[in-house]
């Protein structure tokens, strides 16, 4: 009997486990829209949005692929994409890397990427890269 309810135990642990580890793999972007306070009636306003998860190794290529899909699926494409990151409380090398190629893959369609609301420690990490420094 112990070693039925062991084993009823660790598959629920597991289940869990795999339901958070599901959760954290979709990061969610948040169209937000810009103010056109300001700006030209003909301006291409940027495209802004929110990451509302933490990026990490495993989810940066599916933000990196929505946003070059978004970017690439409007016509004119904008001229900037602004991408707020509070959620980020730290950001490890590869997903700064990610970010890099997300510009570079942005500026074929004449986007640059900015990175707004980054907090202090991950601005910090950044700011030692040489993507960063340019």
């Amino acid at each position: 009997m112990a070693a039925g309810l062991l084993a009823a135990v660790a598959t629920g642990v597991l289940a869990t486990l795999v339901l958070v580890l599901r959760e954290l793999d979709q990061p969610q972007l948040i169209r937000v829209s810009p103010t056109r306070a300001g700006t030209p009636p003909d301006a291409i306003p940027p495209l802004v949005l929110r990451v509302e998860t933490y990026l990490y190794t495993a989810n940066i290529t599916t933000v990196q692929r929505d946003i070059t899909g978004l970017v690439s699926s409007r016509q004119p494409a904008p001229a900037a994409v602004m991408l707020e990151m509070r959620a980020q409380t730290q950001i490890s090398t590869t997903v700064l890397d990610r970010l890099n190629d997300l510009d570079r893959q942005l500026s074929t369609h004449g986007a640059q990427l900015w990175i707004i609301g980054l907090l202090p420690r991950a601005a910090a990490t950044a700011r030692r890269t040489h993507w960063w420094a340019v």
